[in-house]
Order: structure tokens, then C-alpha cells, then sequence
């Protein structure tokens, strides 16, 4: 079954051709993304696959820079640039960074739940300068909320 992601929500289609058509659709006419996502929001309730299970496994699977990067981007709605979480943790390597985040999006996996439903990355333009910026998901942000007191 042909998928379309966009952010967070993966929308299934029947055909190639519908999969095709919603793309199309969620663009401003040229191809650009509108930009603001489609909303997890279903009946007034986020819909998640994080469980309190799933949640509880995926922090017993954390440790160390994971767990201190997850923090901070839990910490911040608004989500963190590569260069303020290298900045945050003393690197100076982008590759580490990249290992760590792959490897929450592995653990994440693990405790059955993608990576996507975890954090988004995004290239963002700061100054004259690109970069990543990585944000917490809504439905990860809500299940913290409800489960990890």
C-alpha cells in the first residue's frame, strides 16, 4: 500500500496514483510544503503509538548522551539546532551527534514505535548559515506528559 509522510503522519493510500495526488495536494501548487503540518490531532486526542509500555521501554533502553539529548529537546518546544545540541554536549563532531540521535531512533524502534513518532529534523537557515533543527514530536511531548511523571 503506496505511503505519503508529511512530518509526523504517514497517510496510506490505495493507489500510486492517490499517493501521488495527496502529495500534491499538501504543497502550495509549486511543490513547496505548506508550512504548517498536517495535525496528529484526531477526535480532540493525539494520536500516538507511544503507550505507557512503550514509552517505559524506550527510557530503560536510553542511557548517557541519549537520554541527556533527549532532555534537551524536551526541554525546548520550539525544538534545538545541531549546533546548539553540539554546543550542549562539548562536541565539536557532527558524526557524534548523528550516532546519538540515530541512535534514540533505533531505541524507539526497539520499544516499538518508529523514529519519526520520536523527533523530526528539519534544514533550517540561521543567519547565512544551514543547519538542522530537531523537535520533539507531539504525540512523544504528550505521552511523557501522561506517563512520566
Amino acid at each position: 500500500m503506496p505511503k505519503v509522510i508529511y512530518g509526523d503522519v504517514i497517510i496510506e493510500c490505495a493507489t500510486a496514483e492517490e499517493a501521488a495526488q495527496v502529495a500534491r495536494s499538501l504543497g502550495d501548487g509549486r511543490g513547496v510544503p505548506i508550512e504548517r503540518p498536517l495535525s496528529p490531532e484526531i477526535g480532540g486526542q493525539i494520536s500516538s503509538r507511544w503507550t505507557e509500555t512503550r514509552l517505559n521501554e524506550f527510557y530503560r533502553l536510553i542511557k548517557g548522551q541519549q537520554r541527556k539529548i533527549l532532555d534537551a529537546l524536551l526541554d525546548s518546544p520550539d525544538g534545538r539546532t545541531d549546533k546548539q545540541l553540539l554546543q550542549m554536549l562539548g562536541w565539536d563532531n557532527g558524526r557524534m551527534l548523528a550516532g546519538v540521535l540515530s541512535g534514540l531512533a533505533k531505541n524507539s524502534k526497539k520499544a516499538g514505535v518508529g523514529g519519526h513518532e520520536l523527533y523530526t529534523k528539519r534544514h533550517v537557515t540561521v543567519g547565512d548559515e544551514g543547519m538542522n533543527e530537531y523537535k520533539i514530536t507531539d504525540s512523544f511531548r504528550v505521552a511523557v506528559g501522561k506517563y512520566r511523571k
